[in-house]
């Protein structure tokens, strides 16, 4: 039986500062850079929020039926959010213009931080699959995150959900990416590319994974974890959240 990816989340538009003062805007938001990047990779995807009436909705919905993301055809008289996009070394730092609901984790639009991870870490018994970088990892009090500290963070989280997550997939930027399927691990380095930015990158190595599992492509959990990291490292080429499709991250993976 054939199976399905739905996505459930915001959708924004990522105005990435330029070195002239200019922003220059982009399509993004997690969920929809993740619904983008798992199609790519060849899954069947479905959008499910609705998108904006606004301009800027109808180039987020355009660039998901580009890619083969189904979308919901209810739209929302509410305009589509903004984040503006500092980037500093190649890492970006966001600030928001909301009108959408965001449930990525964002500590610094939260006036309480600890109370703010409480609730998250409340959430976690409830999800089977889990994907957090450094950043969320030490913002959710599981202290210093480092790819040689992985199997241990990865068994803390696994505590924190109560043992319910079956799969836990960490990124540690730069430094590379860990991921736990059931009994199975690894931990790769990431691949060294010229980056432009790393708008992006997590949601494209989550999509590529979730689209992996769903395909039931690769024969390890090494194999899943290095093409979904060959995929994000592609996307750091990129400005902004530009997903490679499949045929592009084989050619990487080859050299070619």
């Amino acid at each position: 039986m054939k199976k399905h990816i739905f996505v459930l989340g915001e959708s924004l538009m990522d105005c990435i500062a330029q070195p002239d003062g200019q922003l220059r805007p982009l399509r993004g938001g997690s969920p929809y850079n993740m619904a983008r990047a798992a199609s790519l990779r060849g899954a069947t995807v479905h959008y499910l929020n609705p998108l904006s009436t606004d301009s800027f909705g109808q180039e987020l919905g355009a660039q998901l039926e580009a890619d083969g993301v189904q979308i919901s055809p209810q739209r929302s008289p509410r305009p589509t959010s903004l984040a503006v996009v500092q980037i500093q070394n190649g890492q970006p730092s966001y600030g928001f213009y909301r009108e959408s609901m965001d449930v990525n984790l964002r500590p610094q639009v939260a006036g309480d931080v600890k109370a703010y991870a409480n609730a998250i870490r409340a959430l976690l018994p409830f999800a089977d699959w889990i994907k957090a970088s450094d950043e969320d990892l030490q913002t959710l009090g599981f202290g210093a995150a480092r790819l040689d500290a992985a199997p241990a963070l990865a068994q803390a989280l696994q505590a924190a959900c109560a043992g319910a997550a079956s799969r836990i997939a960490l990124t540690f930027g730069g430094d590379g990416a860990y991921l736990q399927v059931d009994g199975s691990s690894a931990a790769l380095p990431a691949p060294r590319v010229a980056v432009v930015d790393t708008v992006g990158a997590g949601d494209t190595f989550w999509g590529n994974c979730v689209a992996d599992w769903v395909l039931g492509h690769s024969a390890s959990t090494e194999a899943t974890l290095r093409s979904a990291m060959q995929a994000a490292a592609i996307n750091c080429t990129r400005a902004g959240c530009q997903p490679p499709r499949w045929s592009e991250v084989q050619a990487f993976a080859s050299g070619a």
